[in-house]
């Protein structure tokens, strides 16, 4: 029978592969039937291993008690163990994973040489504090998907529509109802006004009222809809207050998500707004999370169109920073000899054509706040030391000027160049390297998370209906099956690109192939062969045997072909079962 932690592994599988990436020990996930359910590193290959119950694992299961295993093999608990003699920790700390009152698994880093084993020791109280804190995240991750599953299956009972906020407006419940009356996925931790679009949705979560029936209307003067809202707030313990929205007496609408992306909308980008269901897109948002709660300078790699400053904003909107300005530059936009002044200012007279009374730079304007610097890869060799000089010593000089200027910026970085060869060929500095690479945040191309393609597109289809008035409400299959063969060289934002065309010359309400874009098509009539009268669900399964054929059966092959399709190995595993 599946335990409770299998129900939340892939939770638990970033979590721990993002907790791994910081502390550089291998890590794994035992559950109350000692099932190793995730592990990273060497102890992957033992997923859906059991481990014995004489084992220091099964001790800590049954106590509740944290263990630390200087020499695992001469530990008294070791000595019993039926398979010490196949162990390769040289180091081991445990720690349980504890759920009102009751062990239901255990968390366990290891180290397996003498380097790992000293600095094992030498990191104990802060790894013991670690473990600590995952394993009562994971506890309360838990608590909160079963509160939200009885809760959810209340909520299904009720004939209308019904979303729970908490006091931000971020989803924490929703019914079934919800999805069929907006034809859009809806996700819990997403912010409510980047699905619903609710007039002055932010004052009415901020304001804590009650709303009654609020008239909602969408569509156009053709095709209009209406529905009724209410808004209520809960009051919680602790000052914790819950909104409930309820949706009723709706006819067939449309939507007007237009209305959502504002031009300035990713003014106020947040982590819970970006789209996407993969577990690569998963990753890298569980990585900003941890950027986010840090002030450690960022680099952002991702391809052109990846979203790679929309990310930056939303590492700084939910960083403790959000109060103060978010300035972003363009190394690559910026003329070489206009840099220096863009980025440090100037002062009066320091060059031709200067203002009068000089002017801030960038990092002045961003002094308490974030700087993002795009494309750093192209910043000029000879700005680079001066670039430095800021992150390490916290202080500009304008130019012109002799007095250094003392300033708190955080540094977030980003390019879609090879920045290791840079620094071979001479191009870029090793040590500037190092110092903005302390959290890498990598960005997966759109083509090696293909999961996320049909959640985008019906995104960006709510999205454009508003702007060109039209009611789309889906893509046909060969319109479908076409956007995902495509290999999106121009990422999200080629895609975006190609829905919004698709919309405004659809005449239908449902984007046939004839509405695609050229460019998109010709590929697709390239291998339309290869995937006639294939639906998506086969497509998956062929690009699976392809892939196979490619990189092999065995576990490292395996691998591969979860990371090129961005999915996990255990999806990849369920995949493998239907073929």
């Amino acid at each position: 029978m599946d335990s409770s932690l299998f129900h939340i592994s892939d939770f638990i599988r970033q979590l721990i592969e993002t907790t791994q990436s910081i502390i550089k020990f291998d890590i794994f996930v035992v559950d109350e039937n000692l099932c190793r359910i995730v592990g990273t590193g060497k102890y992957e290959k033992y997923e859906g291993l059991t481990l014995p119950k004489g084992g220091t694992t099964a001790y800590v299961l049954a106590t509740g008690k944290p263990l630390i295993l200087n020499n695992p093999k001469e530990h008294e608990i070791c000595k019993s163990c039926p398979v010490t003699k196949l162990c390769f920790e040289e180091n081991s700390i445990i720690y349980p994973i504890i759920k009102h009152g009751k062990t239901i698994g255990v968390i366990s880093i290891g180290a397996f040489d003498d380097k790992m084993k000293e600095r094992q020791h030498r990191m104990e109280k802060e790894l013991i504090l670690f473990l600590k804190n995952i394993a009562n995240f994971i506890s309360s991750k838990l608590v909160e998907k079963e509160n939200s599953e009885r809760i959810k299956t209340i909520l299904n009972t009720v004939n209308e529509g019904l979303i729970v906020t908490d006091n931000k407006g971020k989803i924490i419940l929703y019914n079934n109802i919800m999805e069929k009356i907006f034809y859009t996925v809806i996700k819990q931790d997403l912010y409510i006004g980047d699905i619903i679009p609710i007039p002055n949705i932010s004052d009415m979560i901020d304001e804590k009222k009650v709303y009654d029936n609020v008239e909602l209307n969408l569509g156009n003067n053709f095709d209009q809809k209406r529905l009724y809202v209410t808004v209520k707030p809960i009051q919680g313990e602790n000052d914790n207050s819950e909104i409930l929205f309820s949706f009723r007496d709706q006819k067939e609408m449309g939507s007007i998500a237009y209305k959502l992306l504002g031009d300035n909308c990713h003014l106020n980008f947040n982590l819970d707004s970006i789209v996407g269901v993969s577990d690569s897109i998963k990753k890298a948002k569980g990585d900003a999370v941890i950027a986010a709660k840090s002030d450690f300078n960022v680099l952002i790699r991702g391809e052109s169109g990846t979203g790679k400053e929309i990310f930056a904003r939303a590492v700084h909107n939910n960083s403790n920073r959000n109060k103060n300005s978010f300035i972003a530059i363009n190394c690559a936009a910026i003329p070489e000899n206009l840099l220096e002044s863009e980025l440090f200012g100037y002062e009066d007279g320091a060059f031709t054509g200067a203002k009068k009374g000089g002017k801030p730079g960038k990092f002045e304007l961003a002094n308490n706040g974030t700087i993002f610097l795009d494309e750093i890869g192209d910043l000029a060799l000879h700005l680079q030391p001066k670039l430095l000089r800021v992150i390490e010593c916290g202080e500009i000089e304008r130019v012109g000027g002799t007095k250094p200027i003392k300033l708190n910026v955080r540094v977030i970085a980003a390019t879609n160049r090879n920045l290791e060869k840079m620094i071979e060929d001479g191009e870029f500095r090793e040590d500037l390297y190092y110092r903005l690479n302390v959290m890498p945040l990598d960005i997966p191309p759109l083509r090696n998370r293909i999961e996320d393609i049909s959640v985008l597109v019906k995104y960006f289809i709510s999205v454009y209906n508003g702007k060109y008035g039209k009611n789309i409400k889906d893509v046909s299959e060969e319109a479908k099956k076409t956007f995902l063969m495509y290999n999106w060289p121009g990422n999200v934002r080629e895609l975006q690109n190609a829905i919004e065309y698709s919309v405004n010359v659809e005449k239908s309400d449902i984007i046939q192939y004839e509405s695609v874009s050229t460019k998109i098509k010709n590929q697709f009539e390239n291998g339309k062969q290869m995937w006639k009268n294939k639906n998506i669900k086969e497509i998956e399964i062929d690009t699976i045997r392809r892939l196979l054929i490619e990189y092999g059966d065995d576990m490292e092959g395996k691998r591969k072909i979860a990371e090129d399709m961005g999915i996990s190995l255990t999806t990849l595993y369920r995949r493998l079962k239907q073929l």
